[in-house]
């Protein structure tokens, strides 16, 4: 009887472990200089369902899209993963989710994958026609472009409707290939006819110039995005205009010097544009000539990640962190750790949103002022030891 349980106590602990198996510590609370990196939270996705390719920030979550096209969804507040879903074929494409209090949309390749955010619940709107630009919604309306044979087409579908939900379509002399962009009720979208267009949200012309429309003298590839003071159309030939939102007058142009591959994103007081061999430009929003030069250049800054009042933060080169003056371009501080492979742009708040090659994803925080209190994240040290530009 005694061998028997002697056996059984043994392989007990050869199952649960019983050979000093480490125990985890709770980290210590320690300073974080000023001038640095603070790991906020993580969470471990691993690479099961492919390697992460995009992440973006949505509402109140993080949506991390991965090569074979499976989503996550993480609550931005902590990290929790709220939701993991198959949402199509790698071999089809999937453009960037839409979300709002219930749903988050999948546009793909034809059809429109949609899952209520609670529940888990399906369905999916085939569209039968091949969707050609991400997506830009309001309420229960989405707007996106549609290829064709002989032209491009943005079209309205109401989501709300399991039939009839494509309301209406404006055809353009091209293809669809940027994102549009939609504010106050006006849409704008670009096409590879060297056109940028602007309608109401019920199809009628908003600009008063003919087929409302302005000449960008060259194809609109990059997204085109919008906010209170203008319509920013970036063009592949090396131009990034201005265009005054009600009437698509210009307000001012960039040159840059060479071709542009992706679109401008819109700070509060600057614009800022990846120009290839150049590198990070900013260009004043508000006051300037009517072309504009760079007000200041990062060479080795690739993406812009967030800002705040005073800096702005990018992806460097070599995939570390930079925080920058944004009154003089300078460079403050940066991370030590550059293992990170994909980041979100996201400027609505100063956190930074990446992932690293091992499917662990990061919320981080910069600390700018005397030195916080935090934990000590033990798995990735190294995001709390950065290196002050002298």
């Amino acid at each position: 009887m005694i061998k028997h349980l002697w056996i059984v106590l043994v392989s007990l602990c050869f199952v649960v472990g019983c050979a000093h198996r480490p125990v985890a510590q709770l980290p210590e609370p320690a300073l974080i200089p000023a001038n640095s990196f603070m790991s906020s939270w993580s969470a471990d996705l691993g690479n099961k369902q492919g390697r992460i390719e995009q992440i973006f920030v949505r509402d109140n979550l993080l949506i991390a899209y991965t090569d074979q096209h499976y989503s996550y969804a993480l609550n931005r507040a902590n990290g929790d993963v709220k939701r993991m879903d198959r949402i199509n074929s790698p071999h089809d494409p999937i453009f960037p989710p839409l979300v709002n209090s219930t749903q988050i949309i999948y546009p793909t390749h034809m059809t429109l994958e949609i899952y209520t955010r609670d529940s888990g619940e399906h369905r999916s709107l085939d569209l039968q026609e091949r969707i050609s630009t991400p997506a830009v919604r309001q309420e229960d309306m989405l707007y996106f472009g549609i290829a064709n044979p002989r032209g491009g087409r943005i079209m309205a579908a109401d989501i709300s409707q399991n039939y009839g939900f494509k309301t209406w379509e404006v055809y353009t002399q091209g293809d669809l290939q940027a994102a549009p962009a939609l504010y106050s009720d006006l849409l704008y979208f670009g096409s590879i006819d060297h056109h940028v267009y602007a309608v109401t949200t019920d199809r009628t012309a908003a600009w008063p110039m003919e087929m409302s429309r302005f000449d960008a003298g060259g194809r609109i590839t990059s997204d085109v995005v919008a906010d209170d003071y203008a319509v920013y159309v970036t063009v592949a030939n090396g131009t990034l205009y201005a265009l005054d939102r009600s009437n698509g007058r210009m307000k001012w142009q960039y040159f840059a010097a060479s071709n542009l591959p992706g679109h401008a994103v819109i700070g509060a007081s600057l614009v800022y544009l990846y120009v290839p061999d150049t590198g990070l430009v900013a260009i004043d929003k508000m006051n300037g000539e009517l072309t504009r030069q760079g007000k200041w250049v990062v060479p080795q800054g690739r993406q812009v990640l967030t800002e705040d009042a005073t800096r702005v933060y990018l992806r460097g080169q070599d995939n570390s962190i930079l925080a920058v003056d944004k009154q003089s371009g300078k460079i403050i501080f940066q991370s030590a750790h550059h293992d990170y492979t994909v980041f979100a742009t996201d400027l609505s708040t100063p956190i930074i949103y990446a992932a690293d090659r091992n499917g662990r994803v990061y919320a981080i925080t910069p600390v700018t002022g005397v030195g916080e209190m935090g934990y000590i994240a033990q798995a990735m040290p190294s995001l709390l030891l950065n290196t002050a530009q002298q």
